[in-house]
């Protein structure tokens, strides 16, 4: 039975994985239930990266935008999000990365829910609040939207907020989290007047 622990991939990769760890924080003090804590850190920051979604980008007088959009459910997960793009080396190079988000808080005990919505220019002032502003107009909840921005030498003006918003409708739409339920056509039906 040990022989095939040893043979195992899966152990094998998670045991030289901690190997790798033990190896960077040398002189630190083993802790098995610490140990399984990282480990499911780990696995939960991983099985979060897999559902990113990354939008087409878009072009306006030389600037580029794309949207990026991940479920979540805690700051943590946002955290986590926002990090990832901001270090990838896709889109770390953009003048603005842009956030909003909201999810949505359950209580148990007082049977009630509390909406956490915030944002982040990125020094691309007013378009993270306008972003979260769509968002809860659509209304969105358990997301997290980055929409990256790349200046291409030409001033867009307030049109830019346009063209952000419009990416993060885009990529909203493309993951799901727009449905004609939440956010309707705009046009009224003639037969119901």
């Amino acid at each position: 039975n040990n022989e095939n622990e040893i043979n195992n991939p899966v152990i094998n990769t998670r045991c030289t994985a901690l190997d790798t760890l033990d190896t960077v924080f040398t002189g630190l003090e083993i802790n098995p239930m610490k140990d399984k804590a990282i480990t499911m850190e780990i696995s939960k920051s991983e099985i979060l990266l897999n559902q990113i979604i990354h939008g087409p980008s878009y072009s306006d007088r030389k600037s580029v935008f794309i949207g990026h959009c991940c479920p979540v459910t805690s700051i943590e997960e946002v955290d986590i999000f926002f990090n990832y793009i901001k270090m990838d080396k896709r889109y770390r190079s953009a003048t603005h990365n842009i956030l909003a988000y909201r999810y949505t808080n359950s209580s148990n005990s007082t049977n009630t829910s509390m909406v956490t919505h915030d944002y982040d220019d990125d020094g691309e002032s007013a378009a993270g609040g306008r972003m979260a502003e769509l968002m809860r107009l659509i209304p969105v909840e358990n997301v997290a939207v980055v929409v990256s921005r790349w200046f291409g030498g030409i001033k867009l003006g307030p049109e830019r907020f346009k063209l952000i918003n419009n990416t993060c409708l885009d990529i909203l739409n493309q993951c799901g989290f727009i449905t004609k339920k939440t956010h309707g056509s705009g046009k009224k039906n003639k037969a119901s007047k």
